[in-house]
């Protein structure tokens, strides 16, 4: 997760976005709770990264405020991996459409890659394959647990 995150965030010498390498989709289990297994890592790149951007930027010079820090350390494994996740929904549904979402083209009209949905266990009687992927799209469009933000959407199909 921390090599994920140092990659995502870490800029090329030219100040673009790098090209995250060994992150292609979750093959490896995302860590939850306390207790997630310790994978051993590779030494990389990605600790002359870390020295660099540390030296950059000290964390305890930006992160100055004792609350926020006590915020941080308690909440920072759910946000690592919805950062985690929204590179993955990103990469692996949105796709090459992510300016059509952003640029608030109606849900129908966006061709993303939407796993099929388990019928089984749907959260109502209305929920659909369209209703997977607006919820998929707004998420990404609008973050987590912005329910209302994506139930008002006019480009998904929640507003029926």
């Amino acid at each position: 997760m921390k090599g994920f995150i140092w990659d995502l965030i870490t800029p090329t010498e030219d100040g673009q976005t790098r090209e995250l390498q060994n992150h292609l989709g979750l093959s490896a289990p995302v860590p939850r709770g306390r207790k997630g297994k310790k994978v051993k890592t590779q030494t990389s790149s990605f600790d002359i990264q870390k020295a660099e951007w540390l030296r950059k930027y000290n964390p305890e010079q930006l992160l100055q405020d004792e609350g926020y820090k006590k915020h941080i350390k308690h909440h920072c494994n759910k946000v690592l991996l919805r950062v985690r996740m929204l590179y993955y929904l990103k990469q692996g549904v949105i796709g090459s459409e992510c300016q059509k979402v952003f640029d608030g083209v109606d849900a129908s009209d966006i061709d993303v890659s939407v796993p099929e949905p388990d019928h089984s266990e749907v959260p109502a009687e209305w929920w659909d394959f369209d209703a997977d992927k607006s919820l998929l799209i707004g998420v990404f469009k609008h973050g987590y647990e912005k329910y209302n933000t994506i139930r008002a959407d006019p480009a998904l199909c929640f507003l029926e």
